[in-house]
Order: structure tokens, then sequence, then C-alpha cells
């Protein structure tokens, strides 16, 4: 899998933020620009992505995806990538666990 260096991802993420606090102030949402992901989930058998940079890791049981500000791992049962393309990905299947690591160094579950 990908390594990140932490010292280049601690100074990024100084910039993104001041990026983020002058676009909120004009009323640009950042995802509009990929400075942040979207993720939007149907219920337990598909999520759309946006936001994604490439596919780290992808079988049946689990797909990992690189975001523009962090990792998302999804896994379960029949797991596909139904749509890719343009930084939008669409995975379905099964989906028994989601777990979200962003590279400010806050790691989620179930988000």
């Amino acid at each position: 899998m990908k390594k990140i260096n932490r010292e280049k991802s601690k100074h990024n993420s100084g910039i993104r933020s001041a990026v983020k606090k002058l676009m909120t102030a004009v009323d640009i949402p950042p995802v509009s620009i990929g400075l942040e992901s979207r993720i939007e989930m149907c219920g337990t058998r598909k999520i759309a992505v946006d936001g994604c940079i490439g596919v780290n890791e992808y079988d049946r049981d689990c797909i990992q995806l690189e975001l523009c500000d962090g990792q998302i791992h999804i896994c379960g049962e029949n797991m596909s990538l139904s749509k890719y393309g343009e930084g939008r990905v669409t995975v379905e299947g099964s989906i028994i666990s989601v777990n979200f690591e962003n590279y400010c160094g806050t790691n989620g579950r179930g988000r």
C-alpha cells in the first residue's frame, strides 16, 4: 500500500486549510476543486465517492480508495466498482464496514 510522508502531509494540510478558509469566504465549496472528498452512502449496497485519485486495493471483499484528502476502506461481500472516472467512483456490494483515514491525522470508523 502507498505510504505517505507525514511531514509533507502536515505542510500540505496547512496550505489546504488556508485555501478552504478563502473558498468558504467567497462561497466556493472545497469539494468543487478537489480539496475535499464527498462520500454518499445509499443504504448498505452502494457508496458514491467524489475526490478519488486512485484505487489502492480491489478485491471481492475490500476496496481501498485514495482520496484527495485521505483514504477510504470499504469492506463487505461481492464488492465491485460500478463506475470509475473523472474523480468519481461508485462502489456496490453488500457493505459491512467503512473506515476513513484523512491526512490530518484523525481516523474515523463508520463514516
